[in-house]
């Protein structure tokens, strides 16, 4: 079964990861610099703005999942 969907942003969408510890989540960083966060069970609109108070309005051109293991790894 292949379901597709597509999402409105409010500015284009430059990059995107897939968050490898939960599946049903996804990002998207946009033109405007805002990384959005979505869940596959909401498909009507993003659950969160993740860096709406730090965006300096520069396009996110990549984005990549760092997972919960590499977060908690101490050097």
């Amino acid at each position: 079964i292949l379901i597709c969907v597509s999402y409105e942003c409010s500015s284009p969408i430059w990059s995107c990861c897939f968050n490898t510890d939960n599946p049903l989540y996804f990002y998207a960083g946009l033109g405007n610099g805002h990384v959005l966060m979505f869940d596959k069970r909401k498909l009507d609109n993003h659950v969160k703005i993740l860096n709406a108070d730090y965006s300096n309005g520069s396009p996110v051109c990549s984005l990549n999942y760092a997972s919960r293991e590499l977060q908690t790894m101490s050097y």
